[in-house]
């Protein structure tokens, strides 16, 4: 080969990129037709990474200045001429300090305090403090109750409903909340409502609107479906039926057991001021609970005392109460505790489709009272044998009596007496 020949062959470069990876294993080599051939090593160092590691090292302050290499970096290589102190600042390390060297700790009291204002209570430590472990009273987030609680515990939530007055006539009926955050806006409240039962009592009859909350607009002009009680003159006989806002509805007609009980009142009227009825009064007067209505209540014991707690609220406080979906069971349970005990007055609402929820809303009427004893106080002492378990039987029991009547004044309205 001549001299020209060989200069031209040296002068020759392919233009292939090198990928190869260079000694720090992440950066590649990316040289153009590299010198270093594969499989016969880097003698010559053309592989070597000569970037700058600049990893922060293990004190979190300074960078790694040495080329890119593997593993981890050297310890850092700064010193302080300045003494370190613990955090309470009693205990103290000379110089040279070496950068990141954990301060010296003493077994003195924290000092520091909270961004609650008590002092911490640990000994001197490193760190931020943990939270405040004081025992402190503090309100709920409505301001109703308050209880004691560890000091960085957030204000807990009594769980009642807030109660305040709502621009559109309800109360507000979210739970425990602060105050002024009912709502967004007033204006919000008045356009679209508070999403409650507007209540409101209808001109087609005594019952209660049971569309969501429209203030400042009509009640829907649509016929009442509320289920209600269809007596007969002397308020014994009745039947369920559906208002339809029909207001001359005509009572039913009495049968026999009416024209029974209206002679058995007149019986009673009749001997008030003997003093055999005078003896018994407290016997006539006694509260009377079926045996199904009994068994009802062993079943589910927690529920009536649940019912008779929420309509003596209703009775004392002359307010309403609603109930939910109620079974078949647990609404006859309610409707004879109202109607034949505590005398109040009792609407259903709804519960015919699938999505629609079965409401019945019991009221305040006048002449309502809380029975001398509840059902759930029967059970209780049938259980601790104070009462007949039997109570059909106790209860003829209790008004067996020999009458005698003899001189019956004309007039009296007693002369059809067999």
């Amino acid at each position: 080969m001549t001299e020209a020949e060989l200069k031209e062959s040296e002068a020759f470069s392919c233009a292939k990129v090198c990928n190869a990876t260079k000694s720090c294993r992440r950066h590649k080599c990316k040289q153009v037709c590299c010198s270093v051939k594969p499989g016969t090593g880097d003698p010559e160092g053309h592989h070597i990474c000569l970037q700058e590691c600049n990893k922060t090292l293990a004190c979190g302050k300074h960078q790694c200045h040495d080329f890119c290499h593997l593993g981890p970096c050297k310890p850092c290589r700064v010193y302080s001429r300045e003494p370190l102190f613990c955090p309470c600042g009693v205990a103290k390390a000379d110089p040279p300090i070496k950068c990141g060297q954990l301060p010296p700790t003493c077994d003195g009291p924290c000092q520091k305090t909270l961004p609650c204002g008590h002092p911490c209570t640990l000994k001197c430590h490193l760190g931020n403090c943990p939270p405040c472990l004081e025992s402190v009273t503090k309100s709920c987030v409505c301001g109703k109750e308050s209880q004691k609680m560890y000091c960085h515990a957030r204000s807990p939530s009594c769980g009642q409903a807030c109660g305040f007055p709502l621009r559109c006539g309800h109360l507000c009926s979210k739970v425990c909340h602060a105050k002024g955050q009912c709502f967004e806006s007033v204006e919000e409240l008045m356009a679209k409502g508070c999403g409650q039962r507007c209540m409101k009592q209808l001109e087609a009859c005594s019952h209660r609107c049971q569309a969501l909350c429209h203030p400042g607009k009509e009640c829907p002009a649509t016929p009442c479906e509320a289920e209600m009680r269809h007596y007969c003159k002397c308020q014994r006989r009745f039947v369920l039926t559906v208002c339809k806002s029909i207001v001359d509805r005509q009572p039913l007609d009495c049968n026999a057991e009416c024209w029974k009980q209206q002679r058995d009142q007149r019986l009673a009227q009749a001997f008030a001021s003997g003093k055999d009825y005078e003896e018994h009064k407290a016997a006539f007067s006694q509260e009377y609970y079926p045996e199904d209505a009994l068994d009802f209540v062993q079943k589910f014991p927690k529920f009536a005392e649940k019912v008779e707690t929420l309509l003596t609220e209703v009775v004392l406080e002359k307010s309403s109460r609603s109930f939910v979906n109620l079974t078949s069971a647990k609404r006859s349970f309610l409707a004879m505790c109202v109607y034949e005990h505590f005398n109040l007055d009792l609407c259903s609402y709804g519960g015919k489709g699938q999505a629609q929820k079965a409401v019945t809303d019991v009221f305040w009427k006048e002449g309502c009272k809380v029975p001398s004893v509840l059902a759930s106080e029967v059970v209780k002492l049938i259980e601790k044998g104070f009462m007949s378990a039997d109570r059909e039987a106790t209860r003829n029991e209790i008004f067996e009596a020999t009458l005698v009547i003899s001189g019956i004044p004309k007039g009296s309205g007693l002369d059809d007496i067999k």
